[in-house]
């Protein structure tokens, strides 16, 4: 009110902009930034949404240039696109350059034929056929990716990349995994008791005594 005095900001004209408001507000963004940055009023009398706040914007979809520090300047032509919306680019591109390369090839057997003889004519039409699907196909997966591109620019919405099928991991439920096998435990089988080498055979223990005598005996001359 304070930036456009004479606008009108009645019932009609909020229920106007509450959409539009709402909207930006689950985007993330405060009362306060759509109310300095969102809305336009280029009659001083009627407000109305911006129109570049009315276009969708993919978030974080360009990436700024390589090495770009904080603080540096550059131009929109230096942005670089994302890996998910680069990746459809590329596939576009592909499939137009493969189109065009089929279409050549077609032009030059399309030419023979037209001054062949019946015989290789028939053969040249052969030819032509695999090359005719398949420069369809390719400007069918062109058609494709460039769609892709444009739902992304109506809605803001970055295009997803299908996932390939993961092996079993841990995370899957175990009635997935396969079934483990159940080992039978084997009997026991009594061990054969050893009976110790002869060196192990104790030797008769003499007492201490006995040899005393026999050294005194011995001292004497008696046996």
């Amino acid at each position: 009110m304070k930036t456009w005095p004479s606008a009108q900001f009645d019932d009609a004209a909020v229920k106007r902009l509450y959409p539009y408001i709402t909207d930006k507000w689950r985007s993330g963004q405060t009362v306060m930034e759509i109310a300095q940055s969102a809305c336009s009023c280029d009659d001083g009398v009627n407000v109305t949404p911006s129109p570049a706040g009315l276009r969708p914007v993919a978030k974080r979809a360009v990436l700024p240039p390589d090495g770009a520090a904080p603080g540096t300047l550059f131009g929109a032509s230096e942005l670089r696109d994302v890996p998910a919306i680069a990746r459809v680019k590329l596939a576009a591109d592909l499939a137009g350059l493969r189109a065009k390369e089929l279409e050549s090839k077609m032009a030059i057997l399309n030419r023979r034929r037209s001054l062949a003889s019946p015989a290789v004519k028939a053969r040249l039409e052969q030819q032509l056929r695999p090359l005719l699907e398949e420069r369809e196909q390719q400007l069918q997966a062109q058609a494709a990716a460039l769609q892709q591109l444009s739902d992304m620019d109506a809605t803001g919405q970055l295009p997803t990349r299908q996932r390939r099928s993961r092996r079993v991991s841990a995370t899957t439920p175990e009635s997935a995994k396969a079934p483990k096998a159940v080992s039978t435990p084997l009997p026991k089988v009594p061990r054969k008791k050893q009976e110790p080498p002869p060196s192990a055979v104790a030797a008769p223990v003499v007492s201490e005594e006995a040899n005393v005598e026999d050294d005194i005996a011995k001292m004497f001359g008696g046996e």
